[in-house]
C-alpha cells in the first residue's frame, strides 16, 4: 500500500509482487505468513494450513476486481489433482480475472496440481463479482483419498469485519 501511495505503478508492484510470491515460498511458513503481515484469514489443520491476505484494490489489472494473496502449505501428505476453489458464501459465483504466478484456472477455481509434503504455494488472484465475502476450500486426493478442507470462516471484502 506504501508503494502505491508513493507513485510507483500499478504494473511495476504486479511484477514485484510475482517476484515475492516465488521468494516466500522459499521459507519457512511462519516466517512467509509474517513476511506479508498479519493474516486476514488463517486456517490450520493437521495436514494443511492455509493463509489469506487482502491487497490493496490499486494493485489489479481490473479497477473492478478484488486481488488477495493466498497460502497453502501441506504439512503432510502428498495432494493429486489440488484445486483452490473460491466460493461465494451468498450471491452470484466469483470468477477469476488471473493468477500469479501462472496457474491454470477456470470459472472460481484454480488448479495447483500436485503438492507434495512440505510444499508452500502463494499465489496472487483477481476475483470479480458483487459478493461480500468469499469462502477458501482446498479439493483434491491425498494419500490416494479424495480430501477437502474449508477455512472455517469467509475473507470480507470489506474494511470492517
Amino acid at each position: 500500500r506504501n508503494r502505491l501511495d508513493s507513485g510507483i505503478s500499478p504494473r511495476k508492484n504486479r511484477r514485484d509482487l510475482a517476484k515475492s510470491l516465488d521468494a516466500v515460498a522459499t521459507l519457512d511458513w511462519e516466517e512467509a505468513c509474517n513476511a506479508w503481515g498479519e493474516p486476514d484469514l488463517l486456517y490450520r489443520t493437521e495436514n494443511v494450513a492455509i493463509a489469506c491476505w487482502k491487497l490493496d484494490p490499486r494493485i489489479s489489472k481490473d479497477s473492478e476486481a478484488w486481488p488477495i494473496i493466498v497460502g497453502v502449505y501441506i504439512i503432510d501428505g502428498n495432494w493429486e489433482i489440488a484445486a483452490l476453489r473460491f466460493d461465494s458464501p451468498e450471491g452470484k459465483a466469483w470468477q477469476i480475472n488471473s493468477v500469479t504466478p501462472r496457474f491454470l484456472f477456470s470459472g472460481y477455481e484454480v488448479f495447483l496440481d500436485t503438492m507434495n509434503s512440505g510444499n508452500k504455494t502463494f499465489i496472487s488472484v483477481e476475483l470479480t463479482g458483487d459478493a461480500s465475502s468469499v469462502d477458501i476450500e482446498l479439493n483434491g486426493r491425498m494419500d490416494g483419498q479424495p480430501y477437502a478442507c474449508r477455512a472455517a470462516k469467509s475473507l470480507l471484502r470489506g474494511e470492517e469485519e
